[in-house]
Protein backbone atom coordinates (compact mmCIF):
# COMPACT_ATOMS: atom_id res chain seq x y z
CA UNK A 1 0.00 0.00 0.00
CA UNK A 2 1.42 3.36 -1.09
CA UNK A 3 1.82 6.03 1.56
CA UNK A 4 1.71 9.80 1.27
CA UNK A 5 4.95 11.81 1.15
CA UNK A 6 4.60 14.48 3.79
CA UNK A 7 6.81 17.60 3.81
CA UNK A 8 10.24 16.90 5.29
CA UNK A 9 9.48 19.26 8.18
CA UNK A 10 5.94 18.01 8.76
CA UNK A 11 5.70 19.72 12.17
CA UNK A 12 6.33 23.16 10.61
CA UNK A 13 3.29 25.27 9.57
CA UNK A 14 5.50 27.15 7.07
CA UNK A 15 6.53 23.89 5.42
CA UNK A 16 2.85 22.96 5.00
CA UNK A 17 1.99 26.38 3.58
CA UNK A 18 4.71 26.03 0.97
CA UNK A 19 3.65 22.46 0.22
CA UNK A 20 -0.04 23.31 -0.26
CA UNK A 21 0.77 26.22 -2.60
CA UNK A 22 2.35 23.88 -5.13
CA UNK A 23 0.67 20.55 -4.34
CA UNK A 24 -1.86 18.95 -6.67
CA UNK A 25 -3.45 17.07 -3.74
CA UNK A 26 -7.07 17.89 -2.89
CA UNK A 27 -6.87 19.56 0.54
CA UNK A 28 -10.13 18.12 1.99
CA UNK A 29 -9.03 14.62 0.94
CA UNK A 30 -5.62 15.24 2.53
CA UNK A 31 -7.27 16.25 5.81
CA UNK A 32 -9.46 13.14 5.73
CA UNK A 33 -6.36 11.02 5.04
CA UNK A 34 -4.46 12.53 7.99
CA UNK A 35 -7.45 11.96 10.27
CA UNK A 36 -7.65 8.31 9.21
CA UNK A 37 -3.95 7.92 9.99
CA UNK A 38 -4.54 9.46 13.41
CA UNK A 39 -7.48 7.13 14.10
CA UNK A 40 -5.40 4.12 13.03
CA UNK A 41 -2.55 4.98 15.39
CA UNK A 42 -4.92 5.95 18.21
CA UNK A 43 -6.72 2.63 17.89
CA UNK A 44 -3.42 0.75 18.14
CA UNK A 45 -2.38 2.82 21.16
CA UNK A 46 -5.69 2.13 22.93
CA UNK A 47 -5.40 -1.60 22.25
CA UNK A 48 -1.82 -1.88 23.55
CA UNK A 49 -2.64 0.30 26.58
CA UNK A 50 -5.66 -1.87 27.39
CA UNK A 51 -3.51 -5.02 27.21
CA UNK A 52 -0.90 -3.41 29.44
CA UNK A 53 -3.51 -2.49 32.07
CA UNK A 54 -4.95 -6.01 32.04
CA UNK A 55 -1.50 -7.57 32.46
CA UNK A 56 -0.77 -5.21 35.36
CA UNK A 57 -3.63 -6.84 37.28
CA UNK A 58 -2.25 -10.31 36.53
CA UNK A 59 1.37 -9.60 37.45
CA UNK A 60 1.66 -11.31 40.85
CA UNK A 61 4.38 -9.84 42.99
CA UNK A 62 4.79 -6.80 40.75
CA UNK A 63 7.11 -4.31 42.44
CA UNK A 64 8.10 -0.86 41.24
CA UNK A 65 10.96 1.40 42.30
CA UNK A 66 8.78 4.50 42.39
CA UNK A 67 5.29 5.13 43.70
CA UNK A 68 4.17 6.60 40.36
CA UNK A 69 4.99 3.34 38.57
CA UNK A 70 3.12 1.01 40.87
CA UNK A 71 0.34 -1.13 39.41
CA UNK A 72 -2.28 0.30 41.73
CA UNK A 73 -1.55 3.77 40.31
CA UNK A 74 -1.34 2.51 36.75
CA UNK A 75 -4.83 1.01 37.01
CA UNK A 76 -6.39 3.61 39.33
CA UNK A 77 -9.70 5.29 38.45
CA UNK A 78 -9.13 9.05 38.29
CA UNK A 79 -12.49 9.66 39.99
CA UNK A 80 -12.83 7.22 42.92
CA UNK A 81 -9.19 6.06 43.18
CA UNK A 82 -10.10 2.36 43.17
CA UNK A 83 -8.63 -0.24 40.84
CA UNK A 84 -10.21 -0.65 37.40
CA UNK A 85 -9.74 -3.06 34.49
CA UNK A 86 -10.56 -1.44 31.15
CA UNK A 87 -13.09 -3.59 29.30
CA UNK A 88 -14.30 -0.70 27.15
CA UNK A 89 -17.95 -1.29 28.05
CA UNK A 90 -19.78 -2.02 31.29
CA UNK A 91 -16.93 -1.83 33.75
CA UNK A 92 -14.05 0.47 32.81
CA UNK A 93 -13.08 3.01 30.16
CA UNK A 94 -9.79 4.34 28.81
CA UNK A 95 -9.99 8.12 28.47
CA UNK A 96 -8.45 9.91 25.44
CA UNK A 97 -5.65 11.19 27.68
CA UNK A 98 -4.65 7.63 28.68
CA UNK A 99 -6.06 7.70 32.21
CA UNK A 100 -8.71 5.17 33.25
CA UNK A 101 -12.16 5.53 34.78
CA UNK A 102 -14.98 3.27 35.91
CA UNK A 103 -18.06 3.46 33.68
CA UNK A 104 -20.03 3.95 36.92
CA UNK A 105 -17.83 6.87 37.97
CA UNK A 106 -18.03 8.35 34.47
CA UNK A 107 -21.84 8.22 34.55
CA UNK A 108 -21.98 9.95 37.95
CA UNK A 109 -19.15 12.42 37.22
CA UNK A 110 -20.63 13.60 33.91
CA UNK A 111 -24.03 14.93 33.02
CA UNK A 112 -25.44 12.32 30.63
CA UNK A 113 -28.79 13.82 29.63
CA UNK A 114 -29.74 15.24 26.24
CA UNK A 115 -27.10 17.96 26.62
CA UNK A 116 -24.40 15.51 27.67
CA UNK A 117 -21.19 17.17 28.82
CA UNK A 118 -17.96 15.93 30.32
CA UNK A 119 -15.99 18.45 32.41
CA UNK A 120 -12.73 16.63 31.66
CA UNK A 121 -10.31 14.18 33.25
CA UNK A 122 -9.77 14.95 36.94
CA UNK A 123 -6.04 14.36 36.60
CA UNK A 124 -5.18 16.30 33.45
CA UNK A 125 -8.36 18.11 32.27
CA UNK A 126 -8.62 16.53 28.78
CA UNK A 127 -12.27 16.35 27.65
CA UNK A 128 -13.97 13.04 26.85
CA UNK A 129 -17.37 11.75 25.74
CA UNK A 130 -19.58 10.73 28.70
CA UNK A 131 -21.17 7.28 28.82
CA UNK A 132 -23.66 5.49 31.03
CA UNK A 133 -22.70 2.22 32.68
CA UNK A 134 -24.97 -0.83 32.78
CA UNK A 135 -27.31 -0.80 35.83
CA UNK A 136 -25.91 -4.05 37.27
CA UNK A 137 -22.33 -2.80 36.94
CA UNK A 138 -23.34 0.43 38.72
CA UNK A 139 -24.89 -1.55 41.59
CA UNK A 140 -21.77 -3.72 41.96
CA UNK A 141 -19.41 -0.74 41.86
CA UNK A 142 -21.51 1.18 44.40
CA UNK A 143 -21.26 -1.82 46.75
CA UNK A 144 -17.46 -1.87 46.35
CA UNK A 145 -17.15 1.84 47.16
CA UNK A 146 -19.37 1.38 50.23
CA UNK A 147 -17.26 -1.59 51.37
CA UNK A 148 -14.09 0.47 50.98
CA UNK A 149 -15.60 3.23 53.15
CA UNK A 150 -16.58 0.70 55.83
CA UNK A 151 -13.12 -0.91 55.91
CA UNK A 152 -11.32 2.44 55.84
CA UNK A 153 -12.94 3.39 59.16
CA UNK A 154 -15.64 5.79 57.97
CA UNK A 155 -18.33 6.59 60.50
CA UNK A 156 -21.15 4.05 60.25
CA UNK A 157 -23.56 6.70 61.49
CA UNK A 158 -22.53 8.99 58.63
CA UNK A 159 -22.75 6.15 56.10
CA UNK A 160 -26.29 5.33 57.20
CA UNK A 161 -27.22 9.01 57.05
CA UNK A 162 -25.80 9.28 53.51
CA UNK A 163 -27.87 6.27 52.44
CA UNK A 164 -31.03 7.76 53.94
CA UNK A 165 -30.40 11.24 52.50
CA UNK A 166 -29.89 9.78 49.01
CA UNK A 167 -32.87 7.44 49.24
CA UNK A 168 -30.72 4.35 48.53
CA UNK A 169 -32.71 1.14 48.14
CA UNK A 170 -31.02 -1.91 49.73
CA UNK A 171 -29.87 -4.19 46.88
CA UNK A 172 -26.94 -6.03 48.49
CA UNK A 173 -26.36 -7.75 51.80
CA UNK A 174 -24.07 -4.88 52.81
CA UNK A 175 -26.84 -2.35 52.06
CA UNK A 176 -29.32 -4.30 54.16
CA UNK A 177 -26.94 -4.47 57.12
CA UNK A 178 -26.14 -0.78 56.83
CA UNK A 179 -29.76 0.34 56.62
CA UNK A 180 -30.90 -2.23 59.18
CA UNK A 181 -28.54 -1.03 61.93
CA UNK A 182 -26.29 -4.09 61.62
CA UNK A 183 -23.47 -4.30 64.17
CA UNK A 184 -19.97 -3.19 63.22
CA UNK A 185 -18.47 -6.71 63.10
CA UNK A 186 -21.18 -7.95 60.73
CA UNK A 187 -20.73 -4.90 58.50
CA UNK A 188 -16.95 -5.35 58.31
CA UNK A 189 -17.35 -9.05 57.53
CA UNK A 190 -19.79 -8.25 54.71
CA UNK A 191 -17.50 -5.47 53.41
CA UNK A 192 -14.51 -7.84 53.41
CA UNK A 193 -16.53 -10.37 51.41
CA UNK A 194 -17.46 -7.70 48.84
CA UNK A 195 -13.83 -6.59 48.41
CA UNK A 196 -12.57 -10.20 48.17
CA UNK A 197 -15.16 -11.04 45.51
CA UNK A 198 -14.30 -7.84 43.64
CA UNK A 199 -10.59 -8.71 43.54
CA UNK A 200 -11.43 -12.09 42.06
CA UNK A 201 -13.70 -10.38 39.54
CA UNK A 202 -10.88 -8.02 38.53
CA UNK A 203 -8.53 -10.93 37.85
CA UNK A 204 -11.17 -12.77 35.79
CA UNK A 205 -11.97 -9.62 33.82
CA UNK A 206 -8.27 -8.87 33.25
CA UNK A 207 -7.73 -12.43 32.04
CA UNK A 208 -10.67 -12.16 29.63
CA UNK A 209 -9.44 -8.82 28.27
CA UNK A 210 -5.90 -10.14 27.77
CA UNK A 211 -7.10 -13.35 26.09
CA UNK A 212 -9.30 -11.38 23.73
CA UNK A 213 -6.82 -8.65 22.76
CA UNK A 214 -3.38 -10.30 22.70
CA UNK A 215 -4.22 -12.45 19.61
CA UNK A 216 -5.13 -9.24 17.73
CA UNK A 217 -1.64 -7.74 18.05
CA UNK A 218 -0.48 -9.30 14.76
CA UNK A 219 -3.63 -8.51 12.79
CA UNK A 220 -3.22 -6.65 9.50
CA UNK A 221 -3.76 -2.90 9.82
CA UNK A 222 -3.92 -1.39 6.32
CA UNK A 223 -3.17 2.27 5.78
CA UNK A 224 -5.90 4.48 4.29
CA UNK A 225 -5.90 5.20 0.57
CA UNK A 226 -3.55 8.01 -0.52
CA UNK A 227 -5.47 11.26 -1.25
CA UNK A 228 -6.20 12.13 -4.86
CA UNK A 229 -5.57 15.30 -6.90
CA UNK A 230 -7.46 18.54 -6.49
CA UNK A 231 -10.97 18.62 -7.87
CA UNK A 232 -11.69 21.03 -10.73
CA UNK A 233 -14.14 23.76 -9.81
CA UNK A 234 -17.58 23.47 -11.47
CA UNK A 235 -17.58 27.12 -12.59
CA UNK A 236 -14.80 29.53 -13.41
CA UNK A 237 -16.16 32.23 -11.14
CA UNK A 238 -16.32 31.04 -7.56
CA UNK A 239 -17.85 32.76 -4.55
CA UNK A 240 -16.24 35.82 -3.13
CA UNK A 241 -13.60 34.93 -0.55
CA UNK A 242 -14.78 35.35 3.02
CA UNK A 243 -12.81 37.96 4.91
CA UNK A 244 -10.88 36.49 7.78
CA UNK A 245 -11.92 37.56 11.26
CA UNK A 246 -9.34 39.49 13.18
CA UNK A 247 -7.55 37.30 15.68
CA UNK A 248 -8.77 37.75 19.23
CA UNK A 249 -6.43 39.76 21.40
CA UNK A 250 -4.68 37.60 23.99
CA UNK A 251 -5.84 38.10 27.58
CA UNK A 252 -3.86 40.49 29.72
CA UNK A 253 -1.24 38.73 31.79
CA UNK A 254 -1.93 40.23 35.18
CA UNK A 255 -1.59 37.43 37.77
CA UNK A 256 -4.75 35.69 38.91
CA UNK A 257 -6.23 36.73 42.28
CA UNK A 258 -6.68 33.62 44.43
CA UNK A 259 -9.25 32.58 47.06
CA UNK A 260 -8.21 31.92 50.68
CA UNK A 261 -5.71 29.09 51.22
CA UNK A 262 -8.27 27.01 53.14
CA UNK A 263 -11.00 27.37 50.51
CA UNK A 264 -12.78 24.20 49.36
CA UNK A 265 -14.77 23.51 46.17
CA UNK A 266 -17.05 20.44 46.51
CA UNK A 267 -17.08 17.84 43.75
CA UNK A 268 -19.58 18.65 40.99
CA UNK A 269 -19.64 22.44 41.55
CA UNK A 270 -20.70 24.37 38.43
CA UNK A 271 -20.65 28.06 37.45
CA UNK A 272 -22.54 29.33 34.40
CA UNK A 273 -23.26 25.67 33.46
CA UNK A 274 -19.54 24.82 33.44
CA UNK A 275 -17.68 22.60 35.90
CA UNK A 276 -15.14 24.37 38.12
CA UNK A 277 -12.51 22.99 40.49
CA UNK A 278 -9.14 23.81 41.99
CA UNK A 279 -6.20 22.74 39.82
CA UNK A 280 -4.54 19.56 41.12
CA UNK A 281 -0.98 20.75 40.44
CA UNK A 282 0.99 23.96 39.97
CA UNK A 283 1.60 24.69 36.30
CA UNK A 284 0.48 27.16 33.63
CA UNK A 285 -2.88 27.62 31.93
CA UNK A 286 -2.94 25.70 28.66
CA UNK A 287 -4.63 28.64 26.95
CA UNK A 288 -3.01 31.85 28.22
CA UNK A 289 0.09 30.38 29.97
CA UNK A 290 -0.78 32.26 33.16
CA UNK A 291 0.75 30.67 36.28
CA UNK A 292 -1.53 28.39 38.32
CA UNK A 293 -1.13 27.32 41.95
CA UNK A 294 -2.09 23.87 43.20
CA UNK A 295 -5.29 23.92 45.28
CA UNK A 296 -5.72 27.69 44.86
CA UNK A 297 -6.25 28.51 41.17
CA UNK A 298 -9.77 27.75 39.94
CA UNK A 299 -9.95 26.10 36.52
CA UNK A 300 -13.09 25.65 34.44
CA UNK A 301 -14.24 23.44 31.58
CA UNK A 302 -13.70 25.45 28.41
CA UNK A 303 -14.22 24.57 24.74
CA UNK A 304 -10.68 23.18 24.44
CA UNK A 305 -10.41 21.45 27.82
CA UNK A 306 -9.79 22.96 31.22
CA UNK A 307 -8.40 26.51 31.38
CA UNK A 308 -8.08 29.20 34.01
CA UNK A 309 -11.31 31.03 34.86
CA UNK A 310 -9.88 34.28 33.43
CA UNK A 311 -9.82 32.63 29.98
CA UNK A 312 -13.23 30.98 30.39
CA UNK A 313 -15.21 33.66 32.29
CA UNK A 314 -12.92 36.73 32.20
CA UNK A 315 -13.01 36.69 36.00
CA UNK A 316 -10.37 35.90 38.63
CA UNK A 317 -10.42 32.83 40.86
CA UNK A 318 -11.30 35.07 43.81
CA UNK A 319 -14.26 36.58 41.92
CA UNK A 320 -15.61 33.14 40.95
CA UNK A 321 -15.19 31.76 44.48
CA UNK A 322 -16.92 34.76 46.04
CA UNK A 323 -19.85 34.57 43.58
CA UNK A 324 -20.35 30.85 44.16
CA UNK A 325 -19.69 30.62 47.90
CA UNK A 326 -19.97 34.24 49.08
CA UNK A 327 -16.55 34.17 50.80
CA UNK A 328 -14.16 37.14 50.55
CA UNK A 329 -10.73 36.65 49.06
CA UNK A 330 -7.70 36.96 51.32
CA UNK A 331 -5.43 37.86 48.41
CA UNK A 332 -7.74 40.63 47.26
CA UNK A 333 -7.29 42.36 50.61
CA UNK A 334 -3.47 42.32 50.48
Amino acid sequence: MATFNFPQQAASPDAWRAFLKTSTVDTPELLAYVFQLYERERGLSVRYHQILLALAHLADGYKADTEAAQANVLTQCVDCGQSVVVDGAEYGRLLPCGHVMHSFCMATYCHTGNDATAPGCRRCGVRFAPVEGAPQAQIEMAAVLTAVRVLSGSSLVQLRQDYQDNGVEPTTELDKLLLGDGNEDALKAAATAVVTDHKQFLRKLATAVAQQLIPTVNEARPYPAVPGPKKVAATAAGPEPVAKKAAAMPPTQEPDVLPPADAVIPKGTRYQERAIMFTSFSSKCKSCKRSQEQGRTIIAAGDQGFACCICVFNKTSADIYQEVFGSPSVDSML
